[in-house]
């Protein structure tokens, strides 16, 4: 009991400390939520949502796959396209590397 006296003491001693850490607890904590969601699968544009919709509504199964399975396709090609571009832009950079500074001054100047 007098445990629980000592930490109800020093809150209200350090009240002020006790309102910041609150704020911060409670920021991060919504920046979590907001993080969680940034992994989440991609949203639908409308066509795929009235597919989907429809879908639903008739209780069509293999509609429902369709919708599913597109959107799966999309984002594959989206990663896959990222990682072209970042694999493209690694062999460039190594392909610069071996230039001298008059040879990418030159390059440079050549694409103003």
């Amino acid at each position: 009991m007098l445990v629980l006296a000592n930490i109800a003491g020093f809150i209200v001693a350090h009240w002020r400390y006790f309102v910041i850490g609150l704020a911060i607890i409670i920021v991060v904590i919504a920046a979590g939520i907001t993080f969680k969601s940034c992994g989440s699968k991609p949203k639908f544009d409308e066509a795929a949502i009235k597919k989907a919709q429809d879908a639903i509504a008739k209780d069509d199964r293999k509609a429902m796959v369709e919708v599913l399975a597109e959107s799966d396709v999309k984002e594959e090609a989206i990663d896959s396209n990222i990682k072209a571009i970042e694999q493209a832009t690694e062999n460039a950079k190594k392909n610069y590397n071996d230039l001298s500074n008059e040879e990418l001054r030159k390059e440079l100047e050549a694409r103003k």
